[in-house]
């Protein structure tokens, strides 16, 4: 099972939009056993199978299939995060994020790319570039299969 994730193509067959046949149902419950992220083409279809392909919280692109490679505002600078502990001896290590920096310009500001997960509004985290940095995440810009965009503020 070495794909990333599953794509179904269900378009419309015999007069059912988003056709999905027992085949492909096998398929999509398979990749869905081994926690791969699954998209559908079109919405899920009525039918007898609609509740157990809607439990598999598949993501509908709605036709929107756009294939290639994401790219940020800006130069990335790989830097280190972690949520700040009381105790010291507890201190977690940092993990690896993606600072991008402001660019007026484009009306683009500073933001972080962090792994999927990480975000909460008003969530407080360490930053480390060449000194450790107190900051408050503020909103969510883009989400991603593995990654969230977030815009922040220092303390």
């Amino acid at each position: 099972h070495s794909s990333d994730a599953v794509l179904t193509l269900n378009f419309e067959k015999n007069g059912q939009s988003g056709y999905i046949g027992g085949a492909t149902f096998m398929e999509i419950a398979e990749a869905w056993v081994h926690r791969k992220p699954l998209y559908f083409y079109n919405p899920v279809p009525d039918g007898m199978l609609h509740d157990e392909l809607i439990a598999m919280t598949p993501v509908i692109i709605n036709g929107d299939l756009n294939l290639g490679v994401r790219t940020f505002p800006g130069i990335p600078m790989a830097v280190g995060i972690r949520a700040p502990v009381l105790i010291s001896s507890l201190q977690n290590k940092f993990l690896q994020a993606f600072l991008l920096p402001e660019i007026p310009a484009l009306k683009e500001e500073a933001s972080l790319v962090l792994p999927l997960g990480w975000y909460s509004t008003n969530k407080q985290l360490e930053l480390h570039i060449d000194d450790t940095l107190k900051i408050r995440l503020t909103k969510s810009l883009e989400r991603g299969f593995d990654f969230e965009r977030v815009a922040f503020e220092t303390k």
